[in-house]
């Protein structure tokens, strides 16, 4: 467990060196703390910036011409740190030495770390998850586990949604919070070498990808050499004939397709680039890098038609600009309905593919969707059966079969729910 926990203190060191916390990394070449650092004066620690004095905290390897061992160098960048906190206390650049000061200190003296952390957790929420991940490491190394296990709520980790998912696949997984592409970046870098790749629904059950999301996780991962995979298979087809892809302007290294690409007939598929498909032809790759893809309803005649079919009617000039309009026009009723209601709630997703979460937070991960009532909207459901809609637990689907009655039928069971809902 606790070995675990310190591979995610070692990423997230890497994140917060990204962002700016251990600015002393990015000065680490120094030679000497006389005239190269910033504003100094000498080696005394002197300097007129508050920026200047953080930065300055990157002790260099030698001090007056002599090689420091990796004690001194601690020490040196505590005392410099200190400085800061003392000639400017209430600024932000003291609190993040503050942090700085305690990350330094989670092995050396678990106990100073954690009140470093705590003072300056308050004036840093941007920082929050990862103050409580290093807080939690502390506690660790005090044999303090309750209170560690407490801390490290906050950080994702593979939980299987079913049993019979043996634990050796969870520990074969790194999970990286949606939305949040320094954290994709600080793990990617971190693990390129032992990761076989990236997976990730491009539109996350009902939350869209914030703008530059994607593009970030595509670069992150091709300048490290690791395929990105998305997960189309409720997007494909859905959000555009292209499916996210083609939505989001982002391509993967691979994808998966079902759903749609069968018109509801069981078919599913696998597309990519030429050499990672290529694994599939023996005759390409040789025996030991084959890849068997074989299943009793790969290539099913009926599904395949089907499929095809559905996907003519959706190459249909007009097609998607239909299906985004009438889901824009139900997205913006519902929206207007709960406001007029007074109810704390938010739509998210697309066009083609959204949901109402009742909360008054904005959504953005899946922790974001937790948020939401869950009792309220198993009643709207409920209330929305009852008057004809047949919408599953979540989502609602936007169809080129929903026409300007369907619009209004569903529009005019909205509010009579509501009404219900709010009495």
């Amino acid at each position: 467990m606790h070995d675990y926990l310190h591979q995610w203190v070692i990423r997230n060191l890497v994140l917060a060196a990204s962002i700016g916390l251990c600015g002393f990394a990015l000065l680490s070449d120094q030679t000497s703390a006389g005239p190269s650092s910033p504003s100094m004066s000498s080696d005394s620690g002197v300097c007129e910036k508050e920026e200047d004095c953080f930065q300055a905290a990157a002790m260099p390897k030698e001090r007056f011409g002599k090689a420091l061992n990796k004690e001194q160098v601690l020490l040196l960048k505590l005392d410099r740190l200190q400085r800061v906190m003392e000639r400017f206390p209430a600024t932000i650049w003291a609190k993040r030495a503050g942090v700085l000061s305690g990350v330094l200190l989670l092995e050396r003296n678990p106990a100073v770390a954690i009140q470093f952390l705590r003072a300056a957790q308050r004036d840093l929420p941007v920082l929050d998850d990862y103050i409580r991940l290093w807080t939690g490491e502390a506690l660790m190394n005090l044999g303090n586990a309750k209170q560690a296990a407490d801390m490290f709520e906050s950080i994702p980790q593979a939980v299987p949604d079913s049993a019979g998912i043996p634990k050796s696949v969870r520990d074969d997984m790194i999970i990286a919070p949606f939305n949040d592409a320094e954290a994709v970046d600080a793990l990617v870098r971190e693990h390129k070498d032992d990761l076989a790749g990236v997976i990730v629904e491009p539109f996350q059950r009902i939350i869209p990808p914030e703008p530059g999301f994607l593009a970030a996780v595509r670069k992150t991962t091709a300048d490290n050499g690791v395929p990105l995979i998305f997960d189309e298979v409720v997007t494909g087809f859905r959000l555009a004939y292209g499916g996210a892809q083609e939505y989001y302007g982002v391509v993967p290294d691979l994808c998966t397709l079902g759903k749609v690409i069968g018109g509801g007939f069981p078919l599913a598929a696998i597309a990519g680039k030429a050499e990672i498909m290529a694994h599939f032809d023996k005759s390409k790759v040789g025996d030991e890098n084959y890849l068997v893809q074989i299943g009793t309803l790969s290539g099913n005649p009926v599904a395949a038609a089907a499929g095809l079919a559905t996907m003519a009617i959706l190459k249909r000039p007009g097609a998607y600009e239909r299906i985004h309009a009438t889901g824009k026009e139900l997205m913006a009723a519902l929206d207007g309905l709960l406001r007029q209601a007074g109810i704390p709630a938010q739509i998210s997703g697309e066009p083609p593919l959204w949901d109402v979460v009742f909360t008054d937070q904005k959504v953005r991960d899946y922790r974001g969707t937790l948020a939401g009532d869950p009792e309220l909207m198993r009643r709207f459901n409920l209330l929305l059966r009852e008057r004809g809609i047949l919408k599953g637990e979540s989502k609602y689907y936007i169809s080129l079969a929903h026409t300007d009655d369907d619009i209004a039928f569903t529009i005019d069971a909205w509010k009579d729910a509501i009404k219900e809902l709010k009495a």
